[in-house]
């Protein structure tokens, strides 16, 4: 392990150096030097370490590894692309984890969730005899490579969007807000949306004369 000082500590070193060059054997006259010239400050929200923290990173017991697992449909999806039963991978997957024979149970019952649904919901099929890499399940549809359905929502997301009428003049804003439904609130875009729709009906209340009261007093136009 290779570590460098921060810059502010390398300059400091390099001007107390120079001092002491300059002041060979006269300490005080180093000191005097050293208190003249400001120190170089660490930047706004830098975290410190010392060689006492270089120690412990190199010597210090490591902490232990805890497996943390998730069975995704983007896991799923993924494995589909294996010339194998996806099935099959995925209980080899999980059982050779460091997850505890509990967690692992509770794992294939997830991933088999994620099949029923994946099934119900058309992306998938099931074959009534293995294909020739094995597989008894395949995708019903091409999706591209970067294709994930990671949202608890997705499969919901999949049907509802069949049920659209693609020659309506709405069908690409009822697609953008099928999929909107089913992710997690964009808080910064909706907060500013919500802080520009207040400011224009603060604005329109001013213009009608009214009385705008806050914590830090009122104006009245």
């Amino acid at each position: 392990m290779v570590v460098q000082a921060p810059e502010h500590v390398i300059e400091n070193e390099a001007a107390l150096r120079k001092a002491q060059a300059k002041h060979a054997g006269d300490e005080a006259k180093v000191s005097q030097a050293m208190k003249s010239k400001p120190k170089k400050k660490p930047p706004e929200g830098f975290v410190s370490w010392s060689e006492k923290t270089f120690e412990k990173l190199t010597e210090a017991q490591p902490e232990p590894m805890v497996s943390r697992m998730q069975v995704t449909y983007a896991m799923v999806l993924h494995l589909l692309n294996r010339p194998e039963d996806p099935i099959v991978a995925m209980r080899r997957l999980i059982t050779s984890s460091d997850e505890s024979k509990a967690r692992q149970a509770q794992l294939q019952r997830r991933a088999l969730e994620i099949l029923r649904e994946l099934l119900a919901a058309g992306v998938l099929e099931k074959f009534d005899e293995p294909d020739e890499d094995g597989r008894t399940v395949d995708l019903t549809v091409e999706l591209q490579d970067n294709f994930a359905l990671n949202q608890p929502l997705a499969p919901f997301a999949v049907a509802a969007l069949e049920l659209l009428d693609p020659e309506s003049e709405t069908y690409a804003l009822d697609v953008v807000s099928v999929i909107e439904s089913i992710l997690d609130t964009p808080y910064q875009v909706t907060g500013a949306q919500v802080k520009k729709l207040k400011g224009e009906r603060i604005a329109e209340l001013k213009a009608e004369g009214w009385t705008i009261r806050s914590g830090c007093g009122s104006s009245t136009i």
